[in-house]
């Protein structure tokens, strides 16, 4: 547990107990396209607006998903 600590310390992660990358966790599951409820089996949460907070997106994804969005399509179906 010694070599956590260290390794969360030099990483300038703010605490050292694991409960602290669980957002990271959270967010980083949601950006590679796994959907809220999974990740919310994932970290035993019993509401998934407790989720919902943990999965914070990085602005450059929210960017990104702004630019694929296709405005101009014209297909209907």
């Amino acid at each position: 547990m010694r070599s956590f600590n260290i390794a969360i310390q030099e990483a300038g992660i703010p605490q050292d107990t694991f409960h602290a990358l669980r957002p990271t966790f959270a967010s980083h599951m949601v950006m590679k396209g796994v959907d809220l409820a999974t990740v919310q089996q994932y970290l035993g949460h019993a509401d998934i607006q407790t989720t919902v907070r943990y999965a914070r997106l990085a602005s450059a994804h929210v960017q990104q998903s702004v630019e694929n969005l296709d405005w101009y399509s014209t297909e209907e179906e």
